[in-house]
């Protein structure tokens, strides 16, 4: 038996590590969105946005209560006796006076008040819901911009350990110099591997995967023209969970200035006690009542106005809000199509500069730094192509529905 075990020790670490050398962009995404700690803390507010939501549900309902009172009396002479449940007149005399009561309690009409609190109750929860897609956006699109540096920084060390590798082979009197300076170049982008890759494992929040495990062409499969801004920005209208939040947020205020104003409605309630009670000696009572009361304010020191007034206040700021969020979307949005269209060009000019190079025949060491350094041009615009697709999903929400 044991050696059945130790037999699927390696079988197991095989299939972990095959696991982790899937570890592509897809993968990454996914990971993220399961296990990063700001979208669990979302998902929590989410589940307590919903039980608000039950709990404002459940204040329409009847409302059913059992008490028990025991009261000890000695009076000289008859009076008004004042007990837990309500005022009896009693001759003089000494008892115990001790019962059971069972009460039910129904509200009939709150001047709209209930239903107020049950809308509000539900603006949050959807708001809750794109805050969390506000940091979801957010999420995939700096495991994105990770991914694609860590691809595009292994594809640049490849590239210099094989002109560091040609350079060695030729016979030219700067190799030293050329040699040393694509050394250095390869040192940093080594340096520029570890902290991507480190803050790639932050976003993903899962095991530690490594820089050889990351596999996977960068493809992002929108079919996007950064010429299109108005597209865009309509999309970005749309879509972007930030501007729902606040507009969500709007109703809310709006909501809540209304139930200020229900306030100033009467409350009415239906309700019914039975009492069991201990009478005189050992024989025991019931008490029977039904009836229906109603409570009107009318003056409370100005408090009602002036929350009314603050509740007011609250509804224009977030209008502000509101208007300064679509503006600053829309700039983003602008921006985004701009570094998309500049990236684009830049691409097709390095890959051009790329196919037209040509190594001549008596190859010497500044040739091989010049297609070096072509060959690092040509992925750097690649990358930052990849990454402005990326910003450009970001800003107008393009992602969220995939993930």
């Amino acid at each position: 038996m044991k050696g059945f075990f130790y037999a699927l020790i390696p079988v197991s670490f095989c299939v972990f590590h095959g696991y982790l050398a899937a570890a592509d962009l897809d993968y990454c995404l996914k990971t993220a969105v399961m296990n990063n700690p700001a979208l669990l803390l979302g998902a929590e507010d989410i589940k307590v946005a919903k039980l608000k939501l039950n709990q404002v549900s459940s204040l329409f309902m009847p409302k059913l209560s059992l008490g028990v009172y025991y009261d000890y009396y000695s009076l000289d002479y008859p009076s008004v006796f004042s007990s837990s449940i309500g005022a009896f007149n009693l001759q003089d005399a000494s008892d115990n006076f001790y019962g059971t009561r069972v009460t039910l309690t129904q509200p009939l009409y709150t001047g709209g008040a209930v239903t107020a609190l049950k809308k509000q109750a539900s603006q949050k929860l959807l708001d809750s819901e794109n805050l969390r897609a506000a940091s979801k956006n957010r999420i995939l699109y700096g495991v994105k911009e990770k991914f694609i540096k860590v691809f595009y920084l292994k594809k640049k060390i490849e590239a210099e350990e094989n002109a560091l590798r040609q350079i060695k082979k030729v016979d030219d009197v700067s190799e030293g110099s050329v040699y040393s300076d694509r050394l250095r170049k390869k040192a940093e982008f080594d340096a520029a591997l570890v902290e991507n890759v480190y803050a790639l494992n932050a976003l993903i929040s899962s095991e530690f995967i490594k820089a050889e495990d990351i596999s996977g062409a960068p493809y992002l499969d929108a079919e996007l023209s950064g010429e299109e801004v108005t597209k865009f920005i309509l999309l970005a209208g749309a879509n972007r969970p930030e501007l729902k939040s606040l507009r969500e947020r709007e109703s809310v205020d709006f909501i809540s200035l209304g139930l200020e104003k229900s306030l100033k409605f009467p409350n009415v309630d239906l309700f019914s006690t039975y009492d069991y009670l201990h009478a005189i000696g050992d024989e025991w009572e019931t008490n029977f009542q039904v009836g229906i009361s109603m409570t009107l304010p009318l003056y409370d020191g100005g408090a009602h106005w002036l929350r009314f007034e603050e509740k007011a206040a609250l509804l224009r700021k977030t209008k502000i809000s509101v208007a300064h969020e679509e503006e600053s979307i829309k700039r983003e949005v602008e921006k985004a199509c701009g570094q998309y269209s500049i990236a684009a060009k830049y691409l097709e000019s390095a890959k051009k500069e790329k196919n037209n190079f040509r190594m001549p025949t008596k190859v010497k060491a500044v040739d091989i730094l010049s297609w070096a350094q072509i060959t690092e041009n040509y992925l750097d615009a690649e990358m930052n192509f990849y990454i402005s697709t990326a910003y450009l999903e970001y800003a107008a929400g393009l992602s969220l529905s995939k993930y």
